[in-house]
């Protein structure tokens, strides 16, 4: 098949559901498709309700992606073409089988596109809605495209939104990269992923590591993200900014025992399955999409999202009680080698066919 993915534009830093699009891209290129990934310098403004900062800042990443030609994070296959384009319009999109919406910003104008580019396809990593404009974003969802739910959670989510048709292709972990490494693995130490946004809550991932330092004073913590340190860490707390994977995998999950994640709603969760696939214990809010690998008391501790005390309290179990650790690294690396990008090609491959093969919705 000959298919595209149409992104809303150039990222310059590591992000998950840009990992995702990739990661299709290059297995549907492996299994014999001609697959190439749009990037638009500039996106029609999805939600006219954001504020004069917010429109000056995204002009600010427009202008910048002007300039940006190349995909520096990710290995591509090389056979993948990456077509870099001033902006999303028709003459932008070759002629196909298949057009990937990758984000709810995309998918109107992959809905717009003549039949001659190809059936339609949106990629849904959660449910958007209680990040942006919900009508907005609702409108999205019930256009006549083909969703492509990342997890079971979002599936769910969307279905019982009352839009259709849904297709779950769960996500997958390169067990290749993300593996157990011969380094020395501190038992008190603790890795967690920092984004400051509200939806990843990183506070109460904070608070928790306090809580549980009280009945275990040796403990120490590492978080790591793209943005800057968080102001008043404690010196017990290290903070490691813009990881190569290849650092992240050998200095922060192969040197922690335990990950810990408070997010409070998950697509999927890809560190904490990354950090499981290298033999880290698990301590999480339950939240949403981690259900594809993460099961209280069986491959995880988990606890609702926002209670610091609960979150704490878990970690500070898992923490003392070693045997309880083992086990959950143990299940935790069965469930997460379960979940391979070859059995998401397959699953995105059987999709892609049938709905083209099937016509319209």
């Amino acid at each position: 098949m000959r298919i595209s993915f149409v992104t809303p534009g150039v990222v310059w830093r590591p992000g998950g559901s840009y990992g995702v699009i990739f990661e299709y891209a290059n297995q549907l290129t492996a299994r014999g498709h001609e697959v190439r990934i749009v990037f638009p310098a500039s996106v029609p403004q999805a939600s006219p309700s954001a504020d004069l900062g917010a429109r000056l800042r995204a002009r600010a990443v427009q202008l910048r992606k002007t300039w940006q030609r190349r995909i520096s994070w990710y290995p591509i296959d090389p056979r993948v073409r990456l077509e870099f384009v001033p902006r999303l319009e028709t003459a932008a999109i070759a002629p196909g089988d298949v057009v990937i919406a990758t984000t709810w910003t995309v998918a109107s104008f992959v809905a717009s596109l003549p039949q001659d580019r190809g059936r339609g396809f949106y990629v849904v990593h959660h449910y958007e809605g209680g990040k942006y404009d919900p009508m907005a974003v609702d409108a999205t969802l019930a256009l006549p495209l083909v969703k492509l739910a990342v997890s079971r959670f979002t599936a769910r989510e969307i279905s019982l939104r009352g839009f259709a048709p849904v297709r779950y292709v769960p996500n997958g972990v390169d067990g290749a990269i993300y593996a157990p490494a011969e380094v020395r693995r501190s038992p008190l130490q603790v890795a967690m992923n920092f984004v400051p946004k509200a939806v990843k809550d990183p506070w109460t991932g904070i608070e928790a590591l306090t809580l549980a330092r009280e009945r275990h004073p040796q403990l120490q913590a590492i978080l790591f993200g793209t943005s800057r340190p968080p102001r008043g860490l404690p010196p017990w707390i290290q903070y490691a900014r813009r990881l190569s994977t290849r650092s992240l995998v050998r200095d922060v999950y192969n040197r922690s025992s335990v990950f810990l994640c408070s997010s409070r709603l998950e697509g999927f969760g890809f560190p904490a399955a990354e950090s499981m696939s290298c033999g880290c214990a698990l301590v999480s809010t339950d939240c949403g999409g981690i259900s594809e690998f993460a099961r209280h008391g069986s491959t995880a501790l988990l606890s609702v999202p926002g209670d610091a005390a609960a979150l704490g309290e878990n970690l500070a179990r898992l923490i003392g009680d070693r045997a309880l650790q083992e086990r959950l690294v143990q299940a935790g690396r069965r469930a997460v080698g379960a979940l391979t990008w070859q059995r998401t090609a397959i699953r995105l491959e059987r999709a892609l066919e049938e709905d083209v093969s099937g016509g319209a919705v």
